[in-house]
């Protein structure tokens, strides 16, 4: 059970408790009970804290005319005098201890003695002489009030000085305590206590709340509510601890040492009383049976209020009376030091019920709210009910969806998936999503020397994220996944100009290939707290933030750009469309041609007529590619032959092993016939047998005059004779027969694909400026969140990733960590094969998509349930209009123009109805 609920069931049983106790002032037919058991209305909710807070000014009024002497004629009077000016209560206080006289006197042991003389036995007692100093003791203390700061001109309350005698025994007087202590005054302003007061002088209070107020959330958390607490529970109550302290250690302090003969220490237990708290009564309500009532439910009539408030006077004058028969008529402590003490301690108690009362209204609207509920909910929760409510909200083109698209061509199986989602539940993250189907030309650079430009379709995505203060950053996550025998090309990065991409990170996904993103949110002040924030520093100071928020802003647009490359490899090599749909190993060799190797795409790409068939055309690419191949194993080959000789030489510049003891040793040892003892031939075998072991062959080394190191080996065939070779034999080859009808040429063919050539792409009337869509986004928020809590949100990329292949058909996918040399690695292959598929730049990327993202976080103070009960704000209304706010601005039109038309009605009428549409599709 949480604390607020078992504070709540204390808060029942008081009333409870309260109820059996003032039933003797009440009809004995009346049952007053926990407004959770009698059925009332919101209304009655503020009626019932009005009623509370009235019943607690009362009482402290009360407490103080009881304990401080603060009578009603003295409030007359302080309210004649005081006109605007504040009224404090002062308790002043000083002890003195004094030397009075010492005193000597003899005493007998209570033990008997007995000593053995001449005569026998002798019984005596020892006597003792005690020395005894007196002190006198004296407390003086003062209850007052001053208006404004006339400290010098109080209003004397009450005020008492008593002494009592304590005593020291040491043979020289020391004092116990000091001789002389003034303390500081203990002050407490009472002027809000004073206003609450009627003006007709009954003594009465006034107190109400105003739920008009836009400050006013609830019945516990409006301004008059928070200031009673404020000065209650704080204000009130320290000044109440700190006056009982220093009572009780003045008049303690008097019994802490020893007393004169004859004198008793009084019993300061009286003190502590159980009085009647009347304010958590006051949380009672009665089944109210009047035809005409408004309510079902009625609180305490005045009457009634009064016949409670009469019977806590008495038990408080009851308990101040049990006083007089227990403390001493005079000296340090007395009955008005009792009845101090015990008012103060009164006091604090009151406000402390005061607080868990009103606090108990709070938990009694969180309780009924998780019971139509039918449970506590959370942030996931309001999640999934906002994409219930957008579903129901936007027309169907308009309405968010999940940010999951398939790479592929059209009427072609896809290659792979691109999706972000959300970790917590692995579904897509749902976006508002503006489409253009043929975007205007991107470029991007790969190098200083190169720019590369892309065309296709254009995806502008936004999202509205909510975040609450128990609620963890949304775990985003955004994945790329490849089919088997599939791959595309992945770029990631922001925009940088209306027609630049700046790609940060590229990577190539392939067979089965999934790679896993981590996305970080990072929220931008509201434009109303960038606002506040920079409004009291200089213009240089001013200049330099907005300079830096234009940046933020800025770098709040993700993006994401595919490439297909199948299609790019068709075009490179002046393929027909479609040609390496099924030439799975030829595209796989290629793309290793070009990363690996970085062959030339001139030397690969298709030269011949172009009436011959597509066969003939991808035959003669295959052709190509296997010379290639051929000419790469033979230059490998020759490397290890290189490699290899290197390594004899190195083993001949070392020279021969140590010779073996014996020649059978080193016959033993290489494997030789045994030769003639003692002849020289044997040793020449022996150093035979170590040629051959070292790879050479060789019977015996060879002198140095034998080895032609300088000598340039073997050379290697040149891929220009090989390709006049291969285009020499497809000419005296037959021409197969071309197909009847011959494909037309795609559109991507019809084009020219040779860029400017100044590199640049000309920004025509089509073009969409995406980069000017976060300060159009910043002004609209500024315009229109009027409640300042739709925050820019920043998407970038976490530093680990997580890459799941399969290096094989048959082998397990494996999943290793992507870290940030792995990522510049993987980053410089991708633009190799960029670099080959646009050759440097001259060819024009087509077939591409360009997702561009750009998010925005709604942020609520509390916790869901406490955001409904605390704020009364319902935060559906707040995410939905942030929502609005995003949609139209993406979508240029009018929030009237998104919904259905059923919520057209209640949005026209909503805040956003003067919402103009957005130039973002000018």
């Amino acid at each position: 059970m949480m604390s607020s609920e078992l504070w709540g069931l204390g808060i029942k049983q008081n009333v409870e408790k309260a109820v059996a106790d003032v039933r003797k002032a009440l009809d004995a037919t009346r049952n007053p009970r926990h407004p959770e058991d009698v059925p009332h209305t919101y209304d009655d909710k503020f009626a019932i804290v009005e009623l509370v807070t009235r019943a607690a000014l009362t009482t402290q009024l009360n407490t103080l005319a009881n304990g401080f002497a603060l009578s009603q004629d003295a409030i007359a009077k302080l309210q004649a005098e005081r006109g605007n000016q504040t009224v404090t209560l002062r308790f002043n206080s000083s002890t003195s201890n004094t030397f009075k006289e010492t005193k000597t006197r003899e005493e007998e042991s209570a033990t008997r003695h007995e000593k053995q003389g001449v005569f026998g036995k002798t019984t005596y007692k020892s006597v003792t002489t005690i020395t005894e100093h007196y002190w006198d003791y004296t407390v003086s203390w003062a209850v007052s009030a001053y208006i404004g700061n006339d400290v010098d001109n109080p209003l004397m309350l009450l005020s008492r000085t008593g002494s009592h005698i304590i005593m020291t025994r040491s043979k020289e007087p020391l004092n116990p305590l000091k001789e002389k202590q003034a303390f500081d005054p203990i002050d407490v302003e009472i002027t809000w206590l004073l206003e609450a007061l009627r003006t007709d002088g009954s003594g009465c209070v006034d107190f109400s709340i105003n739920p008009a107020d836009p400050l006013c959330h609830t019945p516990r958390r409006n301004e008059e509510v928070a200031a009673i607490l404020t000065w209650g529970t704080a204000t009130m109550t320290r000044w109440c601890h700190s006056v009982a302290r220093r009572v009780q250690k003045n008049y303690k302090d008097g019994y802490v040492t020893l007393l004169p003969r004859g004198v008793e220490k009084p019993n300061f237990s009286v003190i502590e009383g159980k009085v009647f708290l009347p304010v958590a009564l006051m949380l009672a309500l009665e089944e109210n049976d009047s035809p005409d009532a408004v309510s079902p439910a009625k609180t305490f009539s005045l009457d009634d209020f009064n016949a409670i408030m009469h019977q806590q006077q008495l038990q408080m004058k009851e308990h101040i009376d049990s006083m007089d028969a227990v403390l001493p008529e005079d000296g340090v402590i007395t009955t008005a030091e009792g009845a101090m003490v015990a008012c103060a301690a009164y006091s604090a108690k009151l406000w402390q019920q005061y607080q868990a009362a009103v606090q108990s209204v709070e938990d009694l609207l969180m309780s009924q709210l998780i019971a139509a509920i039918g449970k506590r909910i959370g942030p996931n929760d309001f999640a999934k009910y906002m994409d219930y409510h957008n579903r129901q909200l936007f027309l169907p083109e308009y309405a968010p969806k999940g940010y999951c698209y398939a790479v592929r061509r059209p009427d072609h199986y896809p290659e792979g998936t691109l999706s972000i989602e959300d970790g917590s539940d692995d579904q897509p993250v749902r976006t508002t999503c503006l489409h253009r189907p043929q975007g205007h030309t991107m470029k991007f650079t790969l190098n200083a020397a190169t720019e590369v430009s892309f065309t296709g379709e254009h995806y502008v995505h936004s999202v509205v994220f909510h975040k609450f203060s128990n609620s963890a950053p949304p775990s985003l996550n955004l994945i790329a996944r490849a089919r088997q025998f599939s791959s595309f090309l992945l770029m990631l990065g922001s925009l940088s100009a209306a027609d630049e991409f700046q790609p940060t990170h590229a990577l190539i996904i392939q067979n089965k290939d999934e790679l896993k993103i981590p996305l970080l949110m990072e929220t931008i002040p509201a434009p109303k707290e960038f606002r506040d924030a920079i409004e009291s520093l200089s213009p240089e100071q001013q200049a330099f933030c907005k300079a830096y928020r234009k940046m933020q802003l800025a770098g709040s647009l993700f993006a994401v750009a595919v490439v297909q490359i199948k299609p790019q490899l068709e075009r490179l090599l002046n393929l027909p469309n479609d040609s390496l749909t099924k030439e799975v190993k030829l595209c796989q060799d290629l793309m290793s041609l070009f990363i690996e190797y970085q062959i030339p795409s001139d030397l690969l790409a298709y030269s011949g007529t172009d009436t011959a068939s597509n066969g003939a055309k991808v035959k003669a690419v295959k052709d190509y590619v296997a010379a290639i191949q051929e000419m790469l194993d033979q230059a490998k080959e020759e490397e290890l032959r290189q490699a290899k000789k290197e390594m004899k030489k190195a083993a001949y510049e070392r020279g021969p092993p140590a010779p073996p003891r014996s020649v059978s040793a080193a016959l033993d040892i290489f494997g030789g016939p045994p030769p003639p003892a003692g002849s020289v031939a044997a040793v020449n075998d022996c150093f035979g047998a170590f040629g051959a072991a070292t790879g050479g062959g060789m019977a015996a080394p060879p002198p140095p005059s034998a080895f032609n190191f300088s000598a340039a080996p073997p050379a290697a065939p040149q891929p220009q004779q090989a390709f006049a070779q291969l285009q020499q034999q497809q000419q005296q080859q037959p021409q197969e027969p071309q197909e009847q009808e011959s494909e037309p040429k795609s559109q991507d063919q019809l084009v020219d694909n040779r860029a400017e050539s100044s590199g640049s792409v000309s920004a025509g009337k089509d073009v969409v400026d995406y980069t000017r869509l976060p300060a159009k986004l910043d002004s609209n928020f500024d315009k229109f969140d009027k409640f300042g809590a739709l925050r820019a949100t920043k998407i970038k990329l976490g530093e680990l990733w997580h890459k799941t292949s399969q290096n094989g058909l048959l082998s397990k996918p494996q999943t290793n960590a992507v870290g940030k040399d792995a990522q510049r690695k993987e980053r410089s292959r991708a633009f190799d094969l960029l670099d080959a598929l646009s050759k440097s730049g001259a060819l024009v990327l087509s077939g591409c998509t360009l997702h561009v993202v750009v998010a925005a976080t709604h942020c609520f103070d509390l916790d869901l349930l406490n955001t409904v009960v605390q704020d009364n704000i319902n935060p559906i209304d707040r995410v939905e209009a942030s929502g609005l706010i995003m949609a139209s601005t993406i979508f240029g039109a009018h929030p009237s123009e998104l919904v259905r038309d059923g919520e057209r009605e209640r949005i026209s009428d909503a805040q956003l109805s003067d919402l103009p549409p957005s130039d973002t599709n000018e």
